[in-house]
């Protein structure tokens, strides 16, 4: 699966978006026609051009634009967290800053390893809990080293399942979970839940541009 080789084209879809933006139709928690125009969140009005009554559905990203669909939920995550002027803005900057023709693959592990890592906000450096910070710093790892199959890896699943039942090991569980590409969002709202605790804002945005470098900077396949 590779950017932009599915069913819609990016300029397409970079148009699409424009004529939301200049009609101000990017509002979040819901959809709806108002006054004759269609409004909604950044997967709504994604959608809505090329999947009139489906703006809700997160997996026809794949069909329409070849992109994953954990990335769609991402997308959607990030919109409703960020402050109302830069979500406005969210929808054109994240889809702008994809190729034509990249695959996406990597970018779900590639953030996730950040969200363990980065060492501003990462789980490795802001806990004070030394066996929850060796297990984060394990996930990210191997979630940059992409070696989430291996023997290795399953024992890491075991310890973290066995930590996340004992005591509060939620966040990197869910990251870690994440590696099947099914609990993506599971792993980002429980960021975002641990966030809003501590410096949201600064979390929100550094996320934002995180995930705006990894999509600017995934490989182009010919």
């Amino acid at each position: 699966m590779f950017a932009f080789r599915a069913t819609v084209t990016k300029p397409q879809l970079v148009a699409s978006l424009t004529r939301h933006a200049k009609a101000d139709a990017f509002i979040k928690g819901t959809y709806a026609q108002q006054n004759g125009v269609f409004k909604g969140c950044a997967v709504g009005c994604t959608l809505h051009e090329f999947a009139p009554n489906r703006e809700s559905d997160h997996t026809l990203y794949p069909e329409l634009f070849g992109i994953p669909t954990p990335l769609a939920y991402l997308f959607d995550g990030i919109f409703e967290a960020l402050p109302e002027a830069e979500a406005k803005q969210w929808p054109l900057q994240h889809i702008t800053a994809i190729r034509a023709g990249a695959d996406l693959s990597q970018v779900i592990p590639q953030f996730l390893s950040w969200l363990m890592l980065d060492e501003t906000f990462g789980l490795a450096w802001t806990t004070k809990d030394d066996e929850l910070a060796d297990l984060a710093a394990e996930v990210g790892y191997r979630y940059a080293a992409n070696d989430t199959e291996s023997e290795e890896a399953t024992d890491l699943t075991n310890r973290l399942r066995d930590a996340w039942d004992a005591w509060d090991a939620w966040d990197a569980w869910d990251a870690w979970a994440a590696r099947d590409a099914r609990d993506a969002w599971d792993a980002w709202d429980a960021w975002a839940a641990r966030a809003a605790r501590d410096a949201w804002a600064g979390f929100v945005r550094a996320s934002a541009n995180h995930l705006l470098e990894l999509l600017a900077s995934a490989p182009i396949v010919k």
